[in-house]
């Protein structure tokens, strides 16, 4: 999945608000712009760790912003150039666990390269030019998709970026994983790169010592850092990750995106003569919200919907997210899933999204004529029977909406009787629109 949202700040001097941060698990290392003085070039820690870069004051120092353009709060702004150096490297070992949280904006589309710490032998990196790295210059630097490296170097656009590496993982892609403003990204690894079986079980090279910004005699790293987190040894977990995330993305940035997300079958997708245009992008449009997830798919059912990889915990930097289960024909249709069965598998699904805090609508299962009768046509009535009594939910009942397409429901369906038309993608639409409108969205 990538990440179509565009962090933006509150507004040179205004909405600051409060932001607490977690209490566990603490950082080793934890730079805030507002510790950084440009009078003396150091950059106070407030982890546990007490790691203060610092830099004779001048042109190779980066300078103090007051107002970073991101709810009136500071940041500190890296050239080319400059760089802020240590005596010991934050880092327990190479082949262990870390995390590293940014708080940024880019300051140059096209940079070469640099990193948050480096030595002249290793670097802890979350590179300007899309490459991540929790280990040694050995190898193991995962490479965002371009899209994603273009999105990050976005001048108009605060950015997140968390990199968790777990050396007990099994496989290079799992070992350092990556979420850029809180969408986990796919990586690539070079093929110039180490395999990491082969990297060496050794600590981080101190060499001449630590550099955050420039690398020594390398590449610059041209950014505006609001905040900068690193835990040595420790592979935050997803809720821990989260915890901290969403601290930064109160304190930074604005809750400015409504996102819908839809998972549903070939009627979310539109097929097979509505999908320029089929109903979750007429309800995004309408609504006028700038985000929409639809991880519809053609012959899509809820026994693979309770264990998509889709349903991945919700963000607090969206205003709005609802989710819509739109789930159950093809259950019917090509299973002939029993009542408990249904039960049982939206239930599951239920609990995963419950837990990751969504707003869940649910779609009862319309009539398909002759693709759902007998025994399955008894389930479908009575699964809609009992989702209606279910708490924890909004049911949007789109069966009672479409109406039967052997009868009054002619027009909303196609000759198939299972797929809508045009008139049937606006009639969900609209059973939508007012669900949300009920609900506040």
């Amino acid at each position: 999945m990538t990440s179509s949202l565009l962090l933006t700040g509150g507004g040179p001097g205004g909405g600051a608000g409060q932001a607490t941060p977690p209490s566990s698990p603490a950082p080793d290392v934890w730079l805030k712009a507002d510790n950084y003085s440009a009078g003396t070039g150091v950059w106070t820690d407030a982890g546990t760790l007490g790691f203060s870069p610092s830099q004779t004051p001048g042109a190779t120092a980066p300078t103090a912003v007051a107002d970073s353009g991101f709810k009136g709060r500071p940041c500190v702004r890296y050239s080319d150039t400059q760089n802020l150096t240590g005596s010991s490297m934050p880092l327990a070992n190479s082949r262990a666990k870390g995390t590293l949280m940014i708080a940024f904006r880019s300051r140059d589309t096209s940079p070469a390269g640099g990193s948050v710490f480096s030595t002249t032998q290793d670097q802890i990196a979350w590179l300007s030019d899309g490459r991540a790295s929790l280990n040694s210059a050995d190898g193991d630097y995962g490479r965002l998709s371009a899209g994603a490296t273009a999105g990050m170097l976005s001048l108009s656009g605060g950015q997140l970026a968390t990199a968790v590496y777990d050396g007990t993982q099994a496989s290079n892609a799992l070992k350092l994983r990556v979420w850029r403003n809180l969408v986990e990204e796919t990586l690539t690894y070079t093929a110039g790169f180490v395999a990491d079986a082969a990297l060496p079980a050794t600590t981080f090279a101190g060499g001449s010592g630590v550099f955050l910004g420039r690398e020594a005699g390398g590449s610059g790293w041209p950014q505006d850092a609001m905040e900068i987190l690193f835990w040595r040894a420790a592979a935050l977990t997803a809720g821990e990750r989260q915890a901290w995330e969403n601290y930064l993305a109160a304190k930074y940035f604005t809750k400015a995106t409504k996102y819908l997300v839809v998972s549903g079958d070939s009627n979310g997708v539109g097929s097979p003569n509505n999908t320029a245009n089929p109903w979750p992008l007429r309800v995004q449009t309408a609504l006028g919200w700038s985000g929409l997830t639809n991880s519809s798919t053609v012959g899509y059912k809820l026994s693979q919907g309770s264990a998509s990889p889709q349903f991945t915990v919700r963000d607090d930097w969206h205003a709005a997210q609802p989710y819509v289960v739109a789930l159950g024909t093809n259950d019917l249709a090509v299973d002939h899933a029993d009542l408990a069965t249904l039960q049982g598998l939206f239930n599951a699904l239920k609990t995963k999204l419950t837990a990751a805090r969504y707003p869940i609508f649910a779609f009862t299962i319309p009539a398909a004529g002759s693709n759902i009768t007998g025994a399955d046509e008894t389930t479908r009535a009575a699964y809609n029977a009992w989702l209606a009594v279910q708490t924890g939910i909004t049911v949007i009942d789109v069966a009672a909406a479409l109406g039967d397409p052997t009868g009054a429901g002619d027009a909303n369906f196609e000759g198939d009787d299972l797929h809508m038309t045009d008139a049937g993608h606006e009639v969900v639409k609209t059973a939508v629109l007012a669900a949300f409108a009920a609900a506040g969205y």
